[in-house]
């Protein structure tokens, strides 16, 4: 069964607002805990499973978002400034990562 979609996105419904709201909280906290797992292996010296860590952990945390709004409100815009954040430093990793391998 697919979802009705309106105008290329789809609808949204407030029965499954929560759940995609539920969703995205959860993407966080499971890429949180990953850049944590990440940090572990950076105190004890693994830099490559520390860099491939922190980048998988920052791929959940920068998924893309299950729930729109047309009004931004301030907690979805700090959400977003965060998955930035997150992506520009996972950036940086990555190529820091590069650097080291060759």
């Amino acid at each position: 069964m697919s979802a009705p979609v309106e105008n290329g996105t789809m609808k949204q419904f407030s029965s499954h607002a929560g759940l995609r709201r539920q969703l995205e909280y959860l993407n966080l906290g499971v890429g949180l805990v990953l850049i944590l797992i990440s940090l572990v292996y950076m105190s004890r010296g693994a830099v490559d499973s520390f860099a491939n860590w922190f980048i998988f952990g920052c791929m959940y945390m920068v998924m893309d978002k299950y729930w729109t709004n047309g009004a931004q409100s301030a907690k979805r815009v700090k959400i977003d400034m965060l998955k930035y954040c997150i992506g520009v430093a996972a950036f940086f990793v990555s190529v820091g990562f590069l650097l080291h391998i060759l």
